[in-house]
């Protein structure tokens, strides 16, 4: 246990250090794309002849257009697929953030600390710390990006979401439940899911390399998109496919308790495969 809070400890330095510029970046495009949704939520809202004129967004408004996804996908019904681009580029810049630091200090500086620690599976589980740490850390920064804008804009500081704004982001009406929501139980998953995801692509980067890696988790967002099975971890990043919201949508307790697997089963197989591989040796190749 030394040895992991030293090696976790040393790559929260380093990583931070590392990566900075692009969360710097990341934070920007997200800063963006909360500001483009306030925009679209209140032109759309002030369309709609029912709505209030005192209509004021709220900062569970803004945090549910980034988190909105799409209605259930079925390919035989005729209507045509639309890709949630915002969701899915919102999902891939949290990863991205953690794509290629721990494979690029295996292969730089961080295999001396590798060498004297002499613990392999302490130094890739500190690893697979630093993700999970660099996740929430930006999930954070996405929350106090939200409250920003909330403010700056005029808005309510409520995790309340008005009626109309599900229908703004085109959720399916017809399965939509009552209101009040339990938001905050949709807040909880979404890190939970982020977290798994970010560990599966870790481990995915000692297979095929960080980019490839990084490729196969934008295809499962696709498919988590295009089709509608419990499976694909996506779903429960998708608030208009939660049972949150939608009758008979993903459970968000079950969506949690499966990214927990996925996530532990990733940094469990990533332990061993890193201990009995030799990473060094074959990158020197």
């Amino acid at each position: 246990m030394k040895n992991l809070l030293r090696f976790y400890l040393l790559d929260l330095r380093k990583g931070l250090v590392f990566q900075w510029k692009r969360i710097l970046l990341c934070s920007v495009l997200v800063a963006g794309l909360i500001v483009l949704n306030a925009a679209y939520i209140d032109f759309y809202i002030s369309n709609i002849p029912e709505a209030s004129d005192s209509f004021r967004l709220t900062y569970g408004d803004l945090f549910l257009s980034l988190f909105a996804g799409i209605d259930f996908y079925y390919p035989g019904s005729g209507i045509p697929f639309v890709l949630p681009v915002e969701w899915m580029f919102l999902i891939l810049l949290v990863l991205y953030i953690t794509l290629d630091y721990p494979l690029s200090d295996l292969y730089s500086v961080g295999a001396n600390s590798l060498v004297a620690g002499s613990s392999r599976s302490m130094w890739w589980l500190a690893k697979c710390l630093w993700v999970i740490t660099l996740v929430m850390v930006f999930y954070c920064i996405i929350l106090l990006l939200v409250l920003f804008i909330t403010l700056e804009s005029g808005g309510i500081l409520s995790f309340q979401i008005h009626s109309e704004v599900p229908q703004v982001l085109a959720f399916n009406v017809g399965n939509l439940k009552e209101a009040p929501w339990d938001v905050v139980a949709f807040f909880t998953a979404v890190p939970v899911v982020l977290c798994s995801l970010a560990s599966l692509q870790l481990f995915m980067s000692l297979l095929i390399h960080p980019v490839p890696s990084f490729v196969c988790i934008a295809i499962v967002l696709f498919l988590s998109a295009y089709c509608s099975a419990d499976f694909l971890v996506g779903e429960y990043l998708m608030a208009a496919r939660s049972s949150v919201f939608i009758s008979g949508g993903f459970s968000f307790g079950i969506g949690i308790f499966f990214a927990m697997l996925l996530g532990l089963w990733s940094i469990l197989f990533g332990t061993l495969f890193f201990s009995q591989q030799d990473i060094l040796g074959k990158e020197k190749s």
